[in-house]
């Protein structure tokens, strides 16, 4: 009987300490307005973003959905660089890991017709969403920081890395 209530008791202590789990609330972070990124000279950028989108794969449209869509777009005389953010519709912060970009959650696009350019798609990397709290009586507004990493599809290994911070703002109709 000794035996069978220390025996108990052991496994009580370690079914208590193993079964409560501290959990991180992922979402539980800040971005400060500070090193915001800028847009290179001669060049024109664009962040803004639309809800109740989805973007598509096979023109890179915007269609109707269930995220709100996050652009990046930056544009100079011979190319345009594009980074779209798939987030969700509720909340007021989100956070996109590697497994949200592999699921195509975050999608890159260069084009430059003049350009011997090899094709490079987001494989890692970390979007932070925040909205930015203001009167109501203005637009809303989200600060975004992201930092994606691209490499090549193909035999050549080729990575790059985007890092934006900026404010988004609701897309011109």
């Amino acid at each position: 009987m000794k035996n069978a209530l220390h025996l108990t008791t052991i496994l009580l202590v370690f079914t208590s300490l193993f079964s409560c789990k501290k959990t991180d609330n992922v979402l539980d972070f800040n971005i400060d307005d500070r090193n915001l990124t800028g847009c290179p000279i001669n060049t024109t950028c664009n962040y803004s973003f639309t809800n109740n989108s989805i973007k598509n794969d096979d023109q890179f449209l915007l269609a109707k959905g269930s995220y709100k869509v996050f652009s990046f777009q930056q544009q100079n005389s011979f190319s345009t660089t594009f980074l779209y953010f798939q987030a969700p519709m509720v909340g007021n912060k989100f956070l996109l890991n590697k497994t949200d970009i592999l699921e195509a959650r975050v999608k890159y696009l260069f084009s430059c017709p003049a350009c011997n350019w090899i094709n490079l798609k987001p494989v890692d990397g970390i979007v932070k969403g925040m909205k930015v709290e203001q009167d109501v009586s203005l637009p809303e507004k989200w600060l975004i920081e992201s930092n994606i990493i691209l490499a090549s599809e193909g035999p050549i290994n080729i990575r790059d890395t985007v890092y934006t911070k900026q404010y988004y703002y609701p897309a011109v109709k």
